[in-house]
C-alpha cells in the first residue's frame, strides 16, 4: 500500500472524532511525508470538522454545568483532539 492511500484511509477511519491537528501528528508518527499529509488534510473541510467535533463531545456534554465550566471542559477536550479554535467555538455554540 502506498503512503497516500494509507493516509486517506487513516483520515476516513479516524476523522469522526479527531481534528486535523491530531490527525497530522498521528500521520507524522507513522512516517508519512509532509506533502502527502497536507494533500490529504485538504480534503477534510470545515463542515466535516464541525460534525466530528460535535460527535466528539456528544457523550461528554453533561447537563447542569455552568456555561463557563461547560465551555472550558469541552473546549479542552476538542483542543486535545486537534480541532482549531474556530471549529471548537462553532461546535459549542450550537
Amino acid at each position: 500500500m502506498n503512503d497516500s492511500k494509507f493516509a486517506h484511509l487513516w483520515l476516513e477511519s479516524r476523522s469522526r472524532t479527531r481534528g486535523p491537528g491530531l490527525l497530522r501528528t498521528e500521520l507524522i508518527k507513522k512516517g508519512i511525508k509532509k506533502q502527502i499529509i497536507d494533500d490529504v488534510l485538504e480534503t477534510y473541510d470545515k463542515d466535516q470538522q464541525l460534525l466530528a467535533a460535535k460527535e466528539a463531545i456528544k457523550n461528554k456534554d453533561k447537563p447542569g454545568l455552568a456555561d463557563e465550566e461547560r465551555f472550558k471542559k469541552l473546549a479542552g477536550l476538542l483542543s486535545r483532539r486537534g480541532f482549531s479554535y474556530d471549529v471548537i467555538k462553532k461546535a459549542l455554540e450550537e
